[in-house]
């Protein structure tokens, strides 16, 4: 943190340092403080696709929705086609339970990043929320995250859960034992 001061203090501009500092706030006892941090950058560089997705990130873990969704509404405005942009942006709907809206952006996240099981991961809980009878579906979409990433941990344990729920204990411990490991 002190480098980052320096070079603040020599350039308050300084657009690098003011990006670390993001960082360090956002890891800190209070996140919040990086959202002057974020607005700063955005105010020196509109178009920062890196400070647009953070506060992003830190909008929704504080439960700002709608401060959130326009963060990354206008991240894909510049880059329609960033996978961290997209997939926030379908994790985002999701948490509002806007889950026919948040097909879209998760759909274009895997047609554009077919190997990033994040986005496999996303569309298979829009799934399991939306319409937990359609086990089958979300359980493709889990199985493909596992398929790129073998320790997908939260995969894992959704599919355990769609197993415990529909009678399948020895599958539901199988995932279990893998999402334990």
């Amino acid at each position: 943190k002190n480098i980052f001061s320096k070079a603040i203090e020599l350039d308050p501009n300084n657009l690098e340092a003011l990006d670390g500092m993001g960082e360090i706030a956002s890891v800190s006892d209070t996140p919040h403080a990086a959202l002057p941090i974020y607005a700063k950058i955005l105010h020196l560089d509109p178009e920062n696709i890196n400070a647009l997705n953070n506060r992003g990130i830190h909008l929704m873990s504080m439960g700002d929705a709608e401060a959130s969704e326009f963060s990354f509404r206008k991240l894909l405005k510049i880059a329609p086609e960033d996978i961290d942009g997209l997939n926030n942006l379908g994790t985002n709907l999701l948490q509002q339970k806007r889950f026919d809206e948040a097909v879209e952006p998760l759909n274009k996240a895997i047609q554009l990043a077919p190997d990033s099981p994040q986005a496999y991961y996303n569309r298979g809980v829009v799934i399991m929320q939306a319409t937990p009878e359609d086990y089958q579906a979300a359980l493709k979409f889990f199985d493909e995250a596992i398929k790129i990433e073998p320790k997908h941990t939260s995969a894992h344990v959704n599919i355990a859960s769609i197993y415990t729920s529909n009678q399948y204990p020895k599958k539901a411990i199988w995932h279990l034992d893998k999402a334990l490991l």
